[in-house]
C-alpha cells in the first residue's frame, strides 16, 4: 500500500547581514531558505505547506508552580511540512 511521509521543518526566514555585507551591500534575504527547499527537494520531499510558526504572543503557566510567562509572537519564523511517497510493505 502506498502512502505520504511527512517532515515538519521550522525555518528562521529572518536575516542578520554580517560586517562584509554591510561593506558590499545586503545580499539576498531568502538564501538560506532557499537552500533549505533545494535540500529536501533533492531528497525527494514536496512543500505543501508554509505558515508562521508563532503568530501571535500567548500566556505559559506553570501548573506545578503557578508561574506564568509570555512568549512573544515571532513573525519570522515559519512552519514548512513537505511530503513524500511512502511504500508500505504490507
Amino acid at each position: 500500500m502506498n502512502g505520504w511521509e511527512y517532515k515538519i521543518a521550522t525555518v528562521n526566514t529572518r536575516h542578520e547581514p554580517d560586517i562584509l555585507e554591510w561593506i558590499r551591500g545586503f545580499r539576498d534575504e531568502t538564501a538560506e531558505v532557499q537552500k533549505l527547499l533545494d535540500s529536501f527537494g533533492q531528497e525527494g520531499w514536496e512543500l505543501v505547506a508554509f505558515f508562521p510558526a508563532r503568530p501571535a504572543d500567548h500566556t505559559v503557566k506553570n501548573d506545578v508552580t503557578g508561574q506564568e510567562w509570555t512568549i512573544d509572537a515571532d513573525l519570522w519564523l515559519y512552519n514548512a511540512v513537505f511530503k513524500k511517497p511512502f511504500k508500505r510493505e504490507d
